[in-house]
């Protein structure tokens, strides 16, 4: 499905190239992986197995410009869930997944939410501010591959993109 070369959005680890597909042995078994570094932070190395399916799913191909901004206008703001527990599940299956329709909306969830709330002098539950921490790296790496922007000009862009 996907070849050396191509970049891909990994889960939650943001945007990676595919440097390579190589075989790596294991006594009589052969594993073919895909080898991933992240675009943005080149301190790690992901090895994906290309056969195991539940980690090829978190691979998602790179959306163009206007795909993604028209992705950003049209998602929806998701009512916010009052349980913390859940919440902070549905968050970290969403980022996991990795798809980016699903993180936009949980991001614009979570903006709302922390702008209702600083209003109030308040401010998020770290486990709500790491997910939109985690969001903002995603869609942000998704913009910088086609715009010069910066991490902090993300709520803006979803802003005005209503």
């Amino acid at each position: 499905m996907f070849k050396s070369g191509d970049t891909v959005l990994y889960s939650s680890e943001g945007v990676c190239r595919i440097k390579e597909i190589t075989i790596k042995n294991f006594g009589d078994t052969s594993i073919e992986y895909y080898v991933l570094e992240p675009v943005f932070n080149n301190r790690s190395t992901f090895f994906v197995p290309s056969k195991n399916e539940k980690l090829t799913s978190r691979m998602h191909t790179l959306l163009k410009y206007d795909e993604l901004t028209e992705i950003i206008k049209n998602s929806a703001d998701n009512t916010w869930i009052e349980n913390d527990a859940q919440r902070k599940e549905i968050f970290k299956s969403i980022l996991s997944e990795g798809e980016i329709s699903a993180i936009i909306s949980m991001f614009k969830t979570i903006m709302n939410h922390k702008i209702d709330i600083e209003n109030s002098g308040k401010k998020l539950h770290k486990p709500d501010e790491s997910a939109y921490k985690e969001a903002q790296k995603i869609i942000y790496e998704q913009f910088a591959m086609y715009v010069d922007i910066s991490k902090d000009d993300v709520p803006a862009i979803i802003l005005t993109q209503k």
